[in-house]
């Protein structure tokens, strides 16, 4: 079951899939959503997994904070990242079981308000230098 988009910031949609697997689990599936390819404002990946020193995801952590955007490595199905050192990696997708009582709207809405925060803390960091020419 697909919602709509929910908004995060100027240009920033955060695109939300539930299912519910064959084991009666909820499954929440989330993304930013690109624009031709790109996304507007945020970073590519801001969600963050164990590292399991493999090629396969460990466990999802959360919402990347600003700080953690330039620390932590981006996870790639074909290479594996040493655990030494890199303890967590960043992704592109969060991907959330949860049971099927469980209220999944407000995972949703906390990840949401991460996301808005992580939003606003990036445009502040953004334009932090201010670059003078001196003739």
């Amino acid at each position: 079951m697909a919602n709509p988009p929910f908004y995060i910031g100027v240009g920033d949609y955060l695109n939300v899939i539930v299912d519910i697997d064959a084991s009666g689990h909820r499954i929440l599936s989330m993304n930013l959503l690109q624009v031709n390819g790109v996304y507007p404002n945020l970073p590519g990946p801001i969600f963050i997994y164990t590292n399991t020193g493999t090629t396969t995801l460990g466990d999802y952590q959360g919402v990347c904070g600003i700080n953690e955007l330039a620390r932590l490595q981006i996870y790639n199905s074909n290479t594996a990242i040493p655990i030494f050192g890199n303890a967590y990696v960043r992704h592109n997708t969060a991907k959330i079981v949860i049971g099927l009582t469980d209220d999944h709207t407000i995972i949703v809405n906390q990840t949401v308000a991460n996301l808005k925060a992580l939003s606003t803390a990036f445009k502040s960091k953004k334009n932090i230098a201010n670059i003078v020419y001196i003739p």
